[in-house]
């Protein structure tokens, strides 16, 4: 939505009606002054809030505030949590600022608001209007609950909640938490959730629940798929089919940029010490993306060929990740990759876990494949021989190692498990909010 449109703060949602249900007497309200805000799409009633307790069996009123609907793991998990819940028939409503992910998140059916939590300097006037953006959605959305998942959007987000008695969630998706949001924002929370448990040992000494609960995924959308369903794909790239394909996926930004450029050095390298033809697909976004740009670009022309694809028209993701010979990546990307039946060779923020297989589970979960904490250090000397060592594997060992690590992450991260302990937590919360209330 452009941004005259959302400074008009002006409001319409258009109330659904079943078929066969007869449409009540409308009563003429009298015109208000008052501005409010208009989502992307709209298909709910006016209300007022409801701060009384929902019996669990009953659906729920949530909003989610993401900062921008970018590219990115915490995006992509808020997106297919918020699916599970529509299907069980809750009522989301996502506040954000506009991005390549928008799209996706309208197709879903629920309100999308277009907020801007980003924008810098974010002054005192700015604060104010987003507040007040926030609490006409609150209360036009009759939101009975808060989940957020940045500290940018949950800085403007939480105090808007708390002054209409709303209680929030906020899970914690890095190590990027400093002291002052926590003593300022995350302690005002009724919860917060930590996708590993090392992030919940950083909060140790937090008076308010904390809880371990992973980044889920959707099993039936991550599932191989056959060599007759990637031919597309790598035709449009010019890969060979007997070609070795090498995927790195990741924000390109911050640490994440530099871990592909020594993915990209490491690719060099193998592919100037064999005659085996080896193509490197990254794909990702981010402010640093016109700088791995470039670089691909210098390094293709060099080598007088289009080895190296920086993907940005293609986000099928199940599709690119079947495609591969061995993924590089972190969190959401290992486990994305792993449901896909790919081998993974895990490269974090924090350091380096290396080839993922039944020996290291329990430290990829621990430190969220090397995104959170790491064992090690790393080196592109060490990843080249991971990598190396990954296309050399026999056929059957890599099989059986697809199937274990598929079934890992079914039994660890599928989004209904998740759903369900997230919809605990929200219970929860509620609960406390109504005692609170009587008492």
């Amino acid at each position: 939505m452009a941004d005259k449109q959302t400074s008009r703060m002006k409001v319409r949602p258009a109330a659904t009606r079943k078929k066969g249900n007869k449409p009540k007497n409308k009563i003429k309200e009298p015109r208000s002054t008052k501005k409010t805000i208009t989502p992307h799409f709209v298909n709910v009633r006016k209300t007022t809030p409801v701060k009384s307790y929902i019996p669990p069996k009953r659906n729920l009123r949530i909003l989610f505030t993401i900062d921008q609907l970018n590219v990115g793991g915490t995006e992509t998990y808020a997106l297919t949590l918020i699916r599970v819940l529509l299907k069980r028939g809750d009522h989301v409503v996502v506040a954000a600022k506009e991005g390549k992910l928008l799209d996706s998140f309208r197709a879903l059916g629920c309100p999308v608001y277009d907020i801007d939590f980003v924008t810098q300097p974010m002054n005192a006037s700015k604060i104010k209007e987003v507040h007040e953006q926030l609490k006409a959605i609150l209360i036009q959305e009759n939101i009975q609950l808060v989940h957020c998942h940045q500290t940018p959007s949950a800085r403007l987000t939480i105090p808007a909640a708390s002054q209409l008695g709303i209680p929030a969630i906020f899970t914690v998706h890095g190590t990027y938490v400093d002291k002052l949001f926590i003593e300022n924002y995350m302690k005002k929370c009724a919860s917060v959730i930590c996708v590993s448990p090392i992030l919940k040992k950083n909060l140790q000494g937090l008076s308010i629940p904390v809880h371990v609960i992973p980044n889920g995924i959707d099993m039936v959308e991550y599932d191989r798929l056959t060599p007759l369903f990637t031919k597309d794909l790598r035709r449009q790239l010019k890969i060979p089919d007997h070609a070795s394909v090498i995927v790195y996926a990741g924000r390109l930004a911050w640490e994440k940029s530099d871990i592909c450029k020594q993915v990209i050095s490491a690719c060099q390298i193998l592919k100037e010490s064999s005659d085996h033809p080896l193509h490197l697909v990254i794909k990702g976004d981010g402010i640093d993306y016109k700088h791995i740009y470039n670089l691909v670009e210098k390094i293709n022309k060099k080598s007088g060929e289009s080895f190296i694809h920086l993907l940005d028209f293609y986000n099928n993701m199940r599709s690119i990740y079947s495609m591969a010979d061995c993924i590089i990546g972190t969190g959401r990307v290992a486990v994305e990759s792993l449901a896909c039946m790919r081998p993974v060779v895990a490269v974090g923020s924090r350091g380096y876990l290396g080839i993922v297989g039944k020996h290291s589970y329990e430290a990829a979960w621990n430190t969220w494949f090397a995104d959170h904490s790491a064992l090690a250090n790393w080196s592109v000397k060490q990843l080249v021989t991971d990598i190396r060592q990954t296309l050399q594997t026999p056929q059957e060992i890599q099989e059986e190692n697809a199937w274990l690590g598929r079934k890992w992450v079914n039994d660890n991260f599928g989004i209904k498990r998740v759903r369900d302990k997230i919809l605990d937590v929200y219970h929860s919360a509620l609960e406390n909010i109504q005692t609170v209330n009587h008492n």
